[in-house]
């Protein structure tokens, strides 16, 4: 089973590279930018994608759900530019990919922020 993953962006520039380093592994990236950005994320995102689209932002739902349709792959992974995928949760959903249980899947997360772990509080 093949994997796309889904990045939007507006003035990512500075973060979107360690994300999409963090899954070059994928079979295909799309990043949906925003038409109104002003900084290099155009330009840093094409290192790792040939799949880069300038959209006007209609609202957050609608450009995540035009980014999916840009895809080509059997599974869709939509990431937000500051998220990190790790190499053992990479290794994790290639794993489950060879055998899928289920027909999504919800990936627990960390939130860091202020330059502390957030473990509570509802995050």
């Amino acid at each position: 089973m093949s994997l796309s993953a889904t990045l939007i962006a507006r003035n990512e520039g500075h973060r979107i590279g360690r994300c999409l380093e963090a899954i070059r592994w994928a079979d295909e990236i799309v990043v949906v930018l925003d038409d109104r950005s002003s900084d290099d994320t155009e330009q840093v995102a094409r290192r790792y994608t040939d799949r880069v689209f300038l959209r006007r932002f209609e609202g957050f739902s609608v450009q995540r759900q035009w980014a999916d349709d840009q895809t080509t792959s059997d599974w869709i992974l939509s990431l937000d530019c500051d998220e990190i995928v790790t190499p053992a949760l990479a290794a994790e959903i290639r794993d489950e990919l060879s055998a899928p249980r289920a027909n999504a899947y919800q990936i627990p997360h960390l939130d860091f922020m202020f330059g502390r772990w957030i473990r509570r509080a509802g995050m």
